[in-house]
């Protein structure tokens, strides 16, 4: 007797879950889930598979954990060409370079690697590197060495961060409490639901009212459980 097979849904990323559902869905819409006689379940389905998409949405959404990190960097390399010019003008043939590079030299060694600090640390002491560069105390040996471009690049950069941070800080307030693991097996027990329900059906009323659904459904299980198969091979074979 013809059945809906069986799809092992915890196996499918997230991804191919949400894509696996939304073709069920469709397939239950063009045959009619009255039609189907599972209407409730279909009702509650769907309102499962509309959080799942939320909640995807927002780890989507959140991208700004890839911005900082960018963003860092970029700082990063700036605070080391900055560093490694000044280093440099310590050898320059023009003494009165060569005295401003030790001058500025003292005030990097002060500060330390700032690179290398954690995050808020960093932020912090490249705002003071940067208002202490600009004072009137080192802003001339700071022309002299050329190195405005370097320092208006640290300001740009570190104001730029400043502001992802609490922009992502901002978000994660705002934020729902959705949480996608939850959502999943929500709508596993729904899918699994109208299965079963189907496929009782089947056995009490005849095949020739779910046939059609029954098919097409059952190309949707052979395609994404031939995926799981193909990777549990791959794992297997690695």
């Amino acid at each position: 007797m013809i059945k809906i097979r069986k799809l092992k849904v915890g196996n499918l990323r997230n991804d191919e879950h949400a894509q696996a559902n939304r073709e069920n869905i469709a397939l239950l819409e063009k045959y009619g889930p009255e039609v189907l006689e599972i209407k409730s379940l279909y009702d509650g389905y769907v309102s499962h598979f509309e959080a799942e998409c939320a909640a995807i949405g927002l780890i989507r959404k959140s991208d700004y954990t890839r911005k900082l990190i960018g963003k860092d960097n970029a700082r990063d390399r700036n605070y080391k060409g900055l560093f490694l010019s000044v280093c440099a003008a310590l050898y320059h043939p023009n003494p009165l370079i060569g005295d401003a590079a030790r001058r500025l030299k003292i005030l990097f060694d002060a500060y330390g690697n700032i690179s290398r600090k954690p995050i808020n640390e960093q932020t912090s002491a490249t705002s003071g590197l940067v208002k202490r560069l600009r004072s009137d105390k080192h802003k001339d040996d700071a022309a002299l060495l050329q190195l405005e471009i370097w320092i208006d690049e640290m300001h740009t950069l570190n104001k730029d961060f400043q502001q992802l941070m609490a922009a992502r800080d901002h978000e994660k307030t705002e934020k729902p409490a959705i949480n996608l693991l939850s959502a999943r097996k929500a709508v596993d027990k729904s899918y699994r639901a109208i299965v079963e329900r189907i496929n009782a059906l089947i056995v009490v009323n005849g095949a020739d009212r779910y046939l059609e659904y029954v098919k097409a459904a059952n190309v949707t299980v052979n395609k994404y459980s031939t995926a799981i198969k193909s990777r549990s091979r791959s794992s297997a074979s690695s």
